[in-house]
Protein backbone atom coordinates (compact mmCIF):
# COMPACT_ATOMS: atom_id res chain seq x y z
CA UNK A 1 0.00 0.00 0.00
CA UNK A 2 1.14 4.02 -0.39
CA UNK A 3 0.70 6.35 2.05
CA UNK A 4 1.98 10.27 2.19
CA UNK A 5 4.18 10.50 5.42
CA UNK A 6 5.68 14.02 6.56
CA UNK A 7 9.68 13.19 6.76
CA UNK A 8 11.25 16.12 7.73
CA UNK A 9 10.15 19.68 6.37
CA UNK A 10 8.97 17.63 3.09
CA UNK A 11 6.47 14.53 2.51
CA UNK A 12 7.29 11.35 0.80
CA UNK A 13 5.45 8.51 -0.68
CA UNK A 14 5.83 5.56 1.14
CA UNK A 15 5.49 2.11 -0.29
CA UNK A 16 4.86 -0.69 2.41
CA UNK A 17 6.42 -4.11 0.61
CA UNK A 18 4.91 -7.37 1.77
CA UNK A 19 7.84 -8.18 3.59
CA UNK A 20 7.07 -5.35 5.86
CA UNK A 21 9.98 -3.18 4.65
CA UNK A 22 9.18 0.35 3.47
CA UNK A 23 10.61 2.47 0.48
CA UNK A 24 10.80 5.98 0.90
CA UNK A 25 10.52 8.70 -2.26
CA UNK A 26 10.52 12.45 -1.00
CA UNK A 27 8.06 14.35 -3.21
CA UNK A 28 9.72 17.87 -2.63
CA UNK A 29 6.38 18.72 -1.39
CA UNK A 30 5.85 21.18 1.79
CA UNK A 31 1.75 20.41 2.20
CA UNK A 32 0.15 17.11 2.22
CA UNK A 33 -2.44 18.56 -0.54
CA UNK A 34 0.37 19.44 -3.13
CA UNK A 35 2.09 15.65 -2.75
CA UNK A 36 -1.08 14.03 -2.84
CA UNK A 37 -0.41 14.89 -6.71
CA UNK A 38 1.82 12.45 -7.01
CA UNK A 39 0.29 9.63 -5.94
CA UNK A 40 -1.14 8.48 -9.16
CA UNK A 41 -4.66 6.44 -9.46
CA UNK A 42 -4.62 2.45 -9.45
CA UNK A 43 -5.86 1.53 -13.11
CA UNK A 44 -7.93 -0.98 -14.82
CA UNK A 45 -5.05 -3.19 -16.72
CA UNK A 46 -2.43 -4.65 -15.37
CA UNK A 47 0.51 -4.53 -17.83
CA UNK A 48 4.21 -3.29 -18.14
CA UNK A 49 3.25 -0.60 -20.56
CA UNK A 50 0.67 0.59 -17.43
CA UNK A 51 3.23 -0.26 -15.28
CA UNK A 52 5.77 2.04 -17.01
CA UNK A 53 2.99 4.65 -17.41
CA UNK A 54 2.12 4.59 -13.08
CA UNK A 55 6.01 5.16 -12.07
CA UNK A 56 6.63 7.87 -14.39
CA UNK A 57 3.34 9.52 -13.25
CA UNK A 58 4.57 9.05 -9.55
CA UNK A 59 8.57 10.13 -9.98
CA UNK A 60 7.69 13.02 -12.69
CA UNK A 61 9.71 16.22 -10.71
CA UNK A 62 10.65 14.14 -8.04
CA UNK A 63 13.77 12.86 -9.21
CA UNK A 64 16.51 13.96 -12.24
CA UNK A 65 14.87 13.94 -15.89
CA UNK A 66 18.51 12.03 -16.42
CA UNK A 67 17.09 9.00 -14.10
CA UNK A 68 13.34 9.52 -14.92
CA UNK A 69 15.14 8.60 -18.28
CA UNK A 70 16.58 5.88 -17.40
CA UNK A 71 13.24 4.18 -16.38
CA UNK A 72 11.85 4.74 -19.37
CA UNK A 73 14.65 3.29 -21.14
CA UNK A 74 14.55 0.18 -18.76
CA UNK A 75 10.96 -0.69 -19.59
CA UNK A 76 11.90 0.35 -23.11
CA UNK A 77 14.18 -2.45 -23.45
CA UNK A 78 11.42 -4.63 -21.04
CA UNK A 79 8.63 -4.64 -23.26
CA UNK A 80 10.70 -4.83 -26.35
CA UNK A 81 12.47 -8.09 -25.93
CA UNK A 82 9.83 -9.98 -23.86
CA UNK A 83 6.63 -8.30 -24.83
CA UNK A 84 3.96 -6.18 -23.12
CA UNK A 85 2.91 -8.86 -20.60
CA UNK A 86 0.54 -8.71 -17.73
CA UNK A 87 2.43 -8.72 -14.80
CA UNK A 88 1.47 -11.60 -13.00
CA UNK A 89 2.92 -13.24 -16.10
CA UNK A 90 6.56 -11.83 -15.65
CA UNK A 91 8.71 -14.45 -14.75
CA UNK A 92 11.97 -15.08 -13.23
CA UNK A 93 12.91 -16.37 -16.52
CA UNK A 94 12.06 -13.95 -18.15
CA UNK A 95 14.40 -11.45 -16.02
CA UNK A 96 17.19 -13.88 -16.45
CA UNK A 97 16.85 -13.88 -20.66
CA UNK A 98 16.27 -9.87 -19.96
CA UNK A 99 19.41 -9.61 -18.21
CA UNK A 100 21.52 -11.82 -19.64
CA UNK A 101 20.67 -10.19 -23.50
CA UNK A 102 20.99 -6.48 -22.52
CA UNK A 103 24.55 -7.41 -21.14
CA UNK A 104 25.70 -8.93 -24.79
CA UNK A 105 25.01 -4.99 -25.79
CA UNK A 106 25.05 -2.91 -22.99
CA UNK A 107 27.92 -1.94 -19.89
CA UNK A 108 27.39 -3.97 -16.97
CA UNK A 109 26.73 -0.61 -15.19
CA UNK A 110 24.04 0.13 -17.12
CA UNK A 111 22.32 -3.12 -17.15
CA UNK A 112 22.75 -3.30 -13.30
CA UNK A 113 20.40 0.26 -13.27
CA UNK A 114 17.77 -1.31 -15.52
CA UNK A 115 17.68 -3.95 -13.34
CA UNK A 116 17.05 -2.08 -10.12
CA UNK A 117 14.44 0.37 -11.52
CA UNK A 118 12.53 -2.37 -12.84
CA UNK A 119 12.77 -3.88 -9.28
CA UNK A 120 11.79 -0.66 -7.81
CA UNK A 121 8.93 0.05 -10.45
CA UNK A 122 7.53 -4.11 -9.39
CA UNK A 123 7.52 -2.76 -6.07
CA UNK A 124 5.39 -0.13 -6.93
CA UNK A 125 3.35 -2.13 -8.80
CA UNK A 126 2.91 -4.31 -5.50
CA UNK A 127 1.81 -1.59 -3.42
CA UNK A 128 -1.04 -0.46 -5.88
CA UNK A 129 -2.41 -3.91 -6.20
CA UNK A 130 -1.40 -4.44 -10.08
CA UNK A 131 0.30 -7.87 -9.24
CA UNK A 132 1.52 -9.80 -5.83
CA UNK A 133 5.36 -11.19 -6.67
CA UNK A 134 8.24 -9.07 -7.89
CA UNK A 135 10.45 -11.32 -10.44
CA UNK A 136 13.31 -8.67 -10.35
CA UNK A 137 13.73 -9.13 -6.50
CA UNK A 138 16.66 -11.32 -5.63
CA UNK A 139 18.03 -10.72 -8.95
CA UNK A 140 21.88 -10.94 -9.66
CA UNK A 141 23.57 -7.14 -9.45
CA UNK A 142 27.23 -8.05 -11.11
CA UNK A 143 30.44 -6.29 -9.56
CA UNK A 144 32.17 -3.60 -11.52
CA UNK A 145 35.63 -2.26 -11.57
CA UNK A 146 36.52 0.85 -9.31
CA UNK A 147 39.12 3.22 -10.20
CA UNK A 148 41.51 3.60 -7.59
CA UNK A 149 41.29 7.34 -6.26
CA UNK A 150 44.09 9.54 -5.55
CA UNK A 151 44.18 11.63 -2.31
CA UNK A 152 46.68 14.15 -2.26
CA UNK A 153 47.87 16.46 0.63
CA UNK A 154 46.81 19.99 1.45
CA UNK A 155 50.65 21.14 0.70
CA UNK A 156 50.19 18.98 -2.73
CA UNK A 157 47.19 20.69 -3.38
CA UNK A 158 48.45 24.38 -2.85
CA UNK A 159 51.72 23.21 -4.84
CA UNK A 160 49.64 21.82 -7.86
CA UNK A 161 47.23 25.26 -7.31
CA UNK A 162 50.49 27.40 -7.98
CA UNK A 163 51.10 25.51 -11.94
CA UNK A 164 49.37 26.16 -14.80
CA UNK A 165 46.46 24.06 -15.59
CA UNK A 166 48.49 21.71 -18.34
CA UNK A 167 51.10 21.14 -15.88
CA UNK A 168 48.81 20.32 -13.40
CA UNK A 169 47.34 17.88 -15.80
CA UNK A 170 50.33 16.37 -16.18
CA UNK A 171 51.21 15.92 -12.50
CA UNK A 172 47.93 14.25 -11.96
CA UNK A 173 48.28 11.99 -14.58
CA UNK A 174 51.50 11.07 -12.88
CA UNK A 175 50.07 10.41 -10.00
CA UNK A 176 47.62 8.48 -10.85
CA UNK A 177 49.83 6.02 -12.94
CA UNK A 178 51.80 5.75 -9.50
CA UNK A 179 48.83 4.75 -7.89
CA UNK A 180 47.93 1.80 -10.27
CA UNK A 181 51.24 0.41 -9.90
CA UNK A 182 53.26 1.49 -13.30
CA UNK A 183 55.55 3.82 -12.07
CA UNK A 184 58.67 2.52 -13.03
CA UNK A 185 58.67 2.94 -16.59
CA UNK A 186 60.18 5.36 -18.47
CA UNK A 187 57.44 7.66 -19.50
CA UNK A 188 56.80 7.81 -15.73
CA UNK A 189 60.43 9.20 -15.02
CA UNK A 190 60.19 11.41 -18.22
CA UNK A 191 57.27 12.93 -16.64
CA UNK A 192 58.88 13.63 -13.46
CA UNK A 193 61.83 15.18 -14.74
CA UNK A 194 59.93 17.73 -16.79
CA UNK A 195 57.34 18.41 -14.21
CA UNK A 196 59.80 19.25 -12.12
CA UNK A 197 62.08 21.38 -13.75
CA UNK A 198 58.41 23.56 -15.31
CA UNK A 199 57.47 23.45 -11.41
CA UNK A 200 61.14 25.00 -10.50
CA UNK A 201 60.29 27.75 -13.25
CA UNK A 202 56.69 28.48 -11.87
CA UNK A 203 58.33 29.00 -8.28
Amino acid sequence: MLSLVKRGKFYSIVTTLPDGKRQWTSTGCVTKFEASKFVPAPCGTSHLSDLSRQTHELLANIIAPFTLENYELAFKHCIGLIGDKNLSEVSKKDVQHLQSYLLKYLATETVNGHMRKLRSAFNYAIAWEMCTVNPFKGVTIFKTETKPRVRLSRSLQRSLGRLTIGISGVCLSLLYTLACGVGKSSICVGSIVVGTVLFCRTM
